[in-house]
């Protein structure tokens, strides 16, 4: 068994210890007088180290994802799964992306900033905490306002022309 433990900083450290039961479960350890959370697990055909690295991301960490430019002033960094694909939309202020609809249900919440949610027509004002869906195959876009905005975006299914590193909302 290994056990990864994540204290408040996101630092980790390894543990091995053995099991008696042998399942795979969350458990809270008591390690020099800090609660840390422990993730346990029974190793893999493909090992701790690389499970870690395809499966467990940070908002912040700009390294992270596949980096897509959708507009001038509009990028976003993928992180596509086998039934649903996260996008995280950085737009500077006053910028905007292209009006564009696709067949994936999408589902939108406004991280930082605010802006004017552009969907089928219609424009509503945002702020950070306001979340949307928005359906299959219905027009939309984003406009950034005066500090500009940061959008979490899930799709489901993921967005085939997404998985590659590219340009524009449309497959290119």
């Amino acid at each position: 068994m290994v056990s990864v433990f994540f204290d408040g900083a996101l630092t980790a450290k390894v543990d091995r210890w053995n099991d008696a039961v042998g399942d795979r479960y969350n458990r809270l350890k008591e390690t020099d007088g800090c609660r840390r959370i422990a993730l346990t697990w029974k190793l893999g055909p493909w090992g701790r180290v690389e499970y870690m690295r395809k499966n467990f991301f940070n908002l912040h960490k700009q390294d992270q994802g596949i980096l897509r430019e959708l507009a001038p002033g509009v990028s976003t960094r993928i992180f596509p799964g086998d039934h649903a694909m996260l996008s995280v939309v950085r737009l500077d202020p006053g910028c905007e992306s292209e009006i564009h609809s696709h067949p994936q249900e999408q589902w939108g919440i406004l991280l930082e900033g605010s802006g004017v949610r552009i969907q089928d027509g219609e424009e509503t004002t945002v702020s950070a905490g306001d979340f949307w869906r928005t359906p299959p195959n219905v027009t939309h876009a984003f406009r950034a306002g005066p500090n500009g905005a940061r959008v979490l975006d899930v799709f489901s299914p993921p967005r085939d022309e997404y998985r590659v590193k590219g340009s524009g909302v449309k497959a290119s």
